[in-house]
Order: structure tokens, then C-alpha cells, then sequence
């Protein structure tokens, strides 16, 4: 049924409608096509026949050959790539075409000889502001996607994940901000963006936000107790290994010694009872340390002792009585020599607690 076409003036069967035959109705092929739309001019076993003929023609080695150095010459002709460039930026494709396109280049790899060739041909232009602005758009779009989000996720996790990928990245960076002075550039750009009010509310939002999370406030803990808990970080913080150290003027009346952590053994040594009345003030308050002569400089072990809040304000009074009832206490009970804190560890909490040998 395929072999044959109907003349559709004088209802002949035909291979083919040529040009002698429409002549004899006084009509060309376009004038036959306007006449009849739906018309053909040839069968499709001859249109089959004549294809296959073409492309078996077209594939030729010599033809190829032939082609190639044809495009070659006409491409290499003066300005011709520049006419080919002007006319391709007034051409816009429809949205249907943009879309085929997309379609067609999807998942498409280039070689490597294709990148180096694009990105030589790239370097040195510049966008428009409204095609950067086209580009952000897409970008935006695209990346707002879940399926693509969700993908990036796992490639850089994937990514991250690999063996030696965290030092290889460090020293790439390390290397490409040292050699075009990115460093001075990114810190000129931080100090103008943190001047910005509109930056600085953001990001206090921001901060107000995550820090507020339960998760996020355990990691802080954590991590906190873990610092200030390593060897060395608090000695190395306080006094003259901190840059606020001015001598300990701070601390004045009372000497270097009378610190947190003398209190805390003094209380430990104590066993946090009151060591007149037998309180414990622990579920209101810590006791407080006395220093038995009244001497705040001394901060020996065998001069200071817990006291409550209440016993503490009576030794303000009859100062001699006190101290020579105290003196006799401590000597029965610790005796004379004053004994050194050491701190020891607590394996209950994991915090550090002092005690007295």
C-alpha cells in the first residue's frame, strides 16, 4: 500500500509526483502543497529507498573527508566566525527548544581536551549584569530543587568521607589563598560586610537561633567541659599565661593563693560542714573560708577553715577568742603544719575536685 501515491488532480497512481507530471495540471510542487496540505509527493517506500540511499552516500569516508575540509576552509575564512557569533546572539530560542536542548545536553560528559578547550575560549570575558543575573536565577532555581539538594548533600558527604580528602583540601586552599593574597582580600571584604546593619542583624538572628537549639547547646557544653577540663588550658589561661594578667592587683586584699580551687579543697577537707555548728549550707549556699589570724596574705592550708555564713559573722567580734579557739581546733584536728592541695580527680562527674593529703 506504501508503493503508490494518488495523484490527487487527476487520481493517477504513482511512484512519485515529478515536476512533468504537475506541469501537465499547470502546477508546481508548492503551488500542489498549498492546493493540497495533506498531500505527498513521494510514497514512502521510495522516501525509505531514497533516505537510506543518502545516508549510505553521506557516510562515505571520501565524502567525509571531503566535508571536514570544506567546513574547515569556510570556518577559517576572515570574520566568517565572527558573523556565525553575531547572528547566533540575535537568534532566541523558544522555551521548547531551550527545553530540548536542556534535555539533550543532560548527563553529557566532555573529555578533558573539550574542558581545557572551553575554558581557554572562556578566559578573560566578562558577563553582563543582566546575564549574571539570568545565571543566578537558574542556579538558584536548580539548587532549590529537593532531588538536587539531596544529591549534593550526599556527594559532598561521600566526598568528605574519603581518606586524606580533609588534608588534600587544606593544602589546596592553603596554597591558592597564599598565592593571589586572598587572605588581605577576604578580611577587607568580612570588615565591610560586618559594618553593614542590615549583615549584623542577620547574623544576630541567626546566632540567637542556633544557639537556642537543645542539640546545639549540649554540643557547646560539651565541648566546654572538654576544653577547660584538658591539662594545662587553665594554668595556661589564668595568671601570667593570660593577656589580661596585670599582677594580680585583682585579687587584693587577699593573696595569689586564695583562689577557687584553695576553697574548694579547704570545703572538701571539711567534708562541707560548718566546722563550729556542724551546718551544711550546700543545697543554699558554699561555705565560706575564714582566715584564722585575720592575716588575708596568709593562705596557708593550716590557716583557713569552712564556716557558715552565721558563724562566719560572729569571728568579727572577740577576734583574739576566736583565733585562739580555732588555732587549738585546727591543731587537734589537722595540726600546725600547713598541708599542700593537690587536685585529684573526680570519676563521678568528670570534673576536676580537690582534696587535701
Amino acid at each position: 500500500m506504501d508503493e503508490y501515491i494518488q495523484c490527487l488532480v487527476c487520481g493517477g497512481r504513482f511512484h512519485g509526483l515529478t515536476n512533468t507530471h504537475l506541469l501537465r495540471h499547470g502546477l508546481t510542487p508548492c503551488q500542489y502543497r498549498k492546493r493540497f496540505p495533506v498531500a505527498k509527493l513521494v510514497s514512502p517506500k521510495t522516501s525509505r529507498k531514497i533516505s537510506a540511499a543518502a545516508k549510505e552516500a553521506i557516510n562515505r569516508p571520501e565524502v567525509l573527508a571531503k566535508r571536514r575540509t570544506a567546513m574547515k576552509e569556510i570556518w577559517n575564512r576572515p570574520g566568517y566566525r565572527a558573523k556565525i557569533s553575531v547572528a547566533r546572539r540575535a537568534l532566541k530560542h523558544s522555551a521548547e527548544t531551550k527545553r530540548k536542548i536542556s534535555v539533550s545536553l543532560r548527563g553529557k560528559k566532555l573529555s578533558a581536551e573539550t574542558k581545557r578547550k572551553i575554558s581557554v575560549s572562556r578566559r578573560g570575558k566578562k558577563h553582563s549584569a543582566e546575564t549574571k543575573r539570568k545565571i543566578s536565577a537558574a542556579s538558584k532555581e536548580y539548587l532549590s530543587r529537593p532531588e538536587v539538594h539531596a544529591k549534593m548533600v550526599a556527594a559532598q558527604k561521600k566526598a568528605w568521607d574519603r581518606p586524606g580528602r580533609r588534608a588534600e583540601a587544606s593544602t589546596v586552599l592553603r596554597e591558592v589563598w597564599s598565592r593571589f593574597g586572598y587572605h588581605e582580600k577576604m578580611s577587607a571584604v568580612f570588615k565591610e560586610a560586618q559594618k553593614r546593619p542590615e549583615v549584623r542583624v542577620r547574623k544576630s538572628i541567626a546566632m540567637k537561633e542556633s544557639n537556642n537549639r537543645p542539640e546545639v547547646r549540649a554540643k557547646i557544653s560539651i565541648s566546654n567541659r572538654v576544653y577547660w577540663n584538658h591539662p594545662g588550658v587553665r594554668e595556661g589561661r589564668s595568671r601570667e599565661g593570660s593577656g589580661c594578667w596585670r599582677g594580680g592587683i585583682s585579687r587584693l586584699p587577699y593573696g595569689l593563693e586564695f583562689d577557687n580551687k584553695c576553697k574548694k579543697a579547704i570545703r572538701c577537707r571539711d567534708n562541707h560542714l560548718c566546722q563550729v555548728c556542724g551546718r551544711d549550707n550546700r543545697p543554699c549556699r558554699l561555705l565560706c573560708i575564714h582566715h584564722i589570724d585575720y592575716d588575708k596574705q596568709n593562705s596557708e592550708c593550716g590557716n583557713l577553715i569552712s564556716l557558715c555564713d552565721s558563724c562566719h559573722g560572729k569571728t568579727n567580734s572577740n577576734r583574739e577568742e576566736w583565733r585562739k579557739e580555732l588555732q587549738a581546733f585546727m591543731k587537734e584536728t589537722y595540726g600546725l603544719d600547713p598541708q599542700p592541695c593537690i587536685v585529684v580527680a573526680n570519676p563521678l562527674k568528670g570534673l576536676p575536685l580537690f582534696a587535701i593529703n
